[in-house]
């Protein structure tokens, strides 16, 4: 009989990682393109059970629902009805800075000094957060470009594997706190 092969958290997370770039370059290629121009792609938590099914919960963000509570929310009621997640991950459009770090900005800022032009080195980005309750964790930023047609291009993609601060990733951690203790 042959011996089954486990990975271990660190090899699981590094192939997550893989699938969810892929996945998301792909999702925000054929959002556009059904809208024949830029479009946002709905944040999506996506879930990876203990019995290896992949689970998606949409998020609800509104002016009343704000993102962090919108991710408290959806971990809150996929852990009620799956359970602990082997692995998951948070895939939302976002702002990034290069060298952002100790910038003191308010909710939405980004966006707009973006859409007015007046912040140099601000991109659109998909960002993943992705987390196991083992303590392994990613963020990944894949920062985009629009082409003549409204169609993204990515720029290389970047991966932290140290903390990242923010509300939705203060979110996560405690969600992780929680579901491990």
């Amino acid at each position: 009989m042959a011996k089954k092969h486990y990975k271990n958290p660190e090899e699981v997370m590094e192939g997550f990682l893989k699938a969810i770039i892929s996945l998301s370059k792909e999702t925000k290629q054929m959002v556009c393109e059904a809208s024949r121009g830029p479009e946002d792609i709905p944040p999506v938590l996506l879930w990876i059970t203990e019995q290896h099914e992949m689970k998606t919960e949409p998020l609800i963000i509104t002016e009343e629902i704000i993102a962090p509570v919108a991710v408290q929310l959806a971990l809150a009621r996929v852990f009620g009805e799956h359970g602990k997640p082997r692995i998951a991950s948070l895939v939302v459009e976002a702002y990034a800075r290069e060298g952002g770090d100790g910038l003191d900005l308010y909710r939405g800022q980004m966006e707009q000094d973006f859409l007015a032009g007046k912040m140099e080195g601000i991109t659109e980005c998909l960002t993943a957060f992705l987390f196991d309750l083992d303590g392994n964790a990613r963020t990944v930023c894949i920062p985009y470009k629009y082409d003549d047609k409204g169609m993204p291009k990515f720029d290389e993609v970047d991966v932290e594997r140290e903390h990242v601060g923010g509300a939705i990733a203060d979110v996560i951690q405690r969600f992780v706190h929680f579901a491990c203790y």
